[in-house]
């Protein structure tokens, strides 16, 4: 077995001398491997010191851990009797339903019993939120994760020790709230810097990889702490167009926010489509979707200004590409130029990847050369939202269903059925991810009167239930 190893350089001899004895090769290095290195040793196993920031151990991790196929990862810590300790666990229980609601007096009542260090009034409050990639091997290393977010939490209560003092209110392994004291007395200005010291100092322990972190406006009294707690729920959704952001705040929407002329975003769209219609190994195009994605959608943060973008790029690229491209996989390009990814720049990647094998390819509807099956596609894609059978169709071109069948799977390589059902679950997808509507209502709007029938077909094409789906298990 090939083991990788991180830790003290006077402890290289022991390491060294115990993989010789049980026959495995050990590269032993005192700095944190770099995912080049790791690379190059291609390791079965990776073991590492903890270090403090956890944050380090955290973003190493992640990034060696998509890198290389190890998947046994261990840990370990210079400690006297290598326990984990996870201090004040009840005080920060009493305070997890400050989340939710107390008054004036359940919260004094809560300080004085569990001797909480916060103040009566002005505190922020700090959202710590770990991305769902970075615990896709949970399962085989939760004991991990579990002991780096017990460091993580410790080194969040160092920074509130070396600055106003504040409680760790609420934690679990992906995620944490933090109540921090505002430094008083003081004006708006200087409790703004402060504001950003901290959110820098936390995001710095939170890791700069798969971390998002959020921060409040000022709570001036108890009652605030759960409006603070809603507006979480708002603001989270603008990671999407923050990825730099330290901390995501009211304040930071606000002086990045912008928003742009109609005609200035119709137009760009305009001479995109054109290009995507007419010329799209332009090399102009890249530049356009960049500029579009980028400089306008991104700093307007607004979903529906994204989702009518890709809409429209999706429009463009209907008619034009070739129905064996499109049916290559569930999350073929026809689909994902309309699914939200986890930041803005992916997306702007992903339909740049798109259009990029399109224009390789260069392959157009016009080059499937059978008429009827032209008619068949044209046909399918107007009416794929009714009950629509072979014999439906074959009736409508005044052809047999036999010879109907025999051409589109000729021409295709897929039958008319499975492309039909395909444009269904495709179409079901997306308003799933970009809808409220039930998943009964998204049945009928793709042409199934069986909602147990629709479920089923779901879950054979896309591996998942719908309503795996709309929670983003894909």
């Amino acid at each position: 077995m090939k083991i990788l190893v991180f830790g003290n350089a006077d402890m290289k001899p022991g390491f060294i001398r115990a993989g010789n004895q049980h026959g495995h090769h050990v590269l032993y290095t005192d700095r944190l491997p770099s995912v080049d290195e790791t690379l190059s040793f291609s390791p079965d196993a990776v073991i590492l010191m903890i270090q403090r920031p956890a944050s380090r151990i955290q973003d190493c991790l992640a990034a060696i851990y998509h890198a290389c196929t190890a998947r046994l990862f261990l840990l370990f810590e210079l400690h006297e009797n290598g326990v984990c300790c996870f201090r004040h666990l009840e005080r920060r229980e009493a305070m997890k339903m400050m989340l939710y609601g107390v008054t004036e007096e359940e919260f004094e009542s809560s300080k004085k019993q569990y001797d909480l260090h916060i103040h009566s009034s002005d505190f922020y409050l700090f959202m710590w939120e770990l991305d769902k990639t970075a615990l896709v091997d949970y399962p085989v290393n939760k004991s991990i994760h579990y002991f780096l977010h017990a460091l993580r939490l410790e080194d969040f209560l160092l920074i509130l020790e070396e600055n106003q003092g504040g409680e760790i209110i609420f934690s679990d392994i992906s995620f944490a709230y933090i109540l921090v004291n505002a430094s008083r007395p003081s004006c708006a200005r200087t409790r703004r810097q402060q504001a950003d010291h901290l959110a820098l100092e936390f995001s710095k322990a939170a890791g700069q990889i798969s971390s998002n972190c959020f921060i409040s406006d000022l709570l001036q009294g108890p009652e605030d702490i759960s409006r603070g707690h809603q507006d979480f729920k708002r603001t989270c959704a603008y990671r999407f167009f923050c990825r730099e952001a330290v901390a995501i705040s009211n304040d930071y929407i606000k002086t990045h926010q912008r928003w742009f002329s109609r005609d200035e975003i119709q137009n760009t769209i305009d001479a995109i489509e054109h290009y995507l219609s007419f010329d799209i190994s332009n090399e102009e195009l890249p530049k356009l979707i960049r500029h579009l994605y980028l400089k306008i959608v991104k700093p307007s943060m607004s979903y529906k200004l994204y989702y009518l973008v890709s809409e429209s790029i999706l429009k463009s690229l209907k008619d034009e590409l070739s129905v064996k491209l499109l049916m290559e996989t569930i999350d073929s390009p026809w689909l994902v130029l309309t699914t939200q990814l986890g930041t803005i720049e992916e997306s702007c990647a992903r339909v740049l990847d798109c259009i990029n094998t399109l224009a390789k390819q260069q392959v157009k509807t016009h080059n499937i050369s059978n008429r009827v099956v032209r008619q068949v596609l044209r046909h399918i894609e107007e009416h794929y939202t009714q009950p629509l059978s072979v014999s439906d169709i074959a009736k409508r071109l005044n052809v047999s269903p036999s010879y109907l069948s025999q051409c589109f799977k000729a021409e295709t390589g897929v039958s008319i059925k499975h492309y039909l059902t395909m444009r269904r679950m495709q179409q079901a997808k997306q308003l799933l991810l970009t809808t409220d509507e039930s998943v009964s209502s998204i049945a009928i709007a793709v042409g199934y009167d069986d909602y147990r029938q629709f479920s089923k077909m779901f879950k054979v094409y896309t591996g998942v239930t719908p309503v795996q789906c709309r929670k983003g298990v894909m």
